[in-house]
């Protein structure tokens, strides 16, 4: 099997480039920064897979030159949605994303923020620098109710730590049905 030509496209390739060329060295590379120039970049260089992050919205998106005739096979997306690819020939194309990828990561940033705000880490700081005990900041997440909108997979991670909290967990997902962790969900 030949080498996969690899075009990245995102605004900022360079790190990815680098990355990728230490992690599969046999790999051709090509980067393309800016909407306007993959149609000509998917032309010559004719790529086996496009790892492509939508970085400047939707408006505007290449969507029809990296579908089109000098599109690859495989399309990776670097992100969890793919509607900004509308449909696409399923027998021709391959579409894979990256959802879930950074799920835990999110859930742990959710809860740094309810943990920041729910303690009043500057009063708490503020306290401490004064050498003063207020007993009644101290405010927990324990039996609290924890709303998610939507239990993708940082959904479902958050919802895991609400949990673990002792918080009381509801969520919404389009067909409704019992989820881990959760104890209402609903549509």
């Amino acid at each position: 099997m030949s080498a996969p030509r690899i075009l990245l496209h995102h605004d900022a390739t360079a790190r990815l480039a680098a990355r990728l060329a230490e992690a599969c060295p046999e790999a051709e590379l090509h980067c393309c920064n800016s909407y306007a120039d993959l149609p000509g970049a998917l032309a010559h260089f004719r790529p086996d897979i496009v790892y492509a992050v939508r970085f400047a919205g939707s408006k505007g998106y290449p969507r029809a030159a990296l579908l089109g005739p000098d599109g690859p096979r495989w399309v990776a997306v670097g992100g969890a949605g793919t509607d900004h690819l509308g449909l696409w020939e399923t027998e021709r194309f391959i579409v894979t994303n990256s959802a879930g990828v950074a799920a835990e990561m999110m859930a742990e940033y959710v809860f740094g923020g309810f943990l920041h705000f729910t303690l009043d880490v500057p009063g708490l700081q503020n306290d401490q620098a004064a050498r003063a005990w207020n007993t009644r900041k101290m405010l927990r997440l324990r039996g609290k109710t924890l709303l998610i909108l939507g239990l993708g997979h940082t959904g479902q991670a958050i919802a895991r730590l609400g949990r673990a909290f002792g918080m009381h967990v509801i969520g919404t997902r389009a067909r409704p049905e019992p989820m881990e962790a959760v104890d209402e969900v609903h549509a």
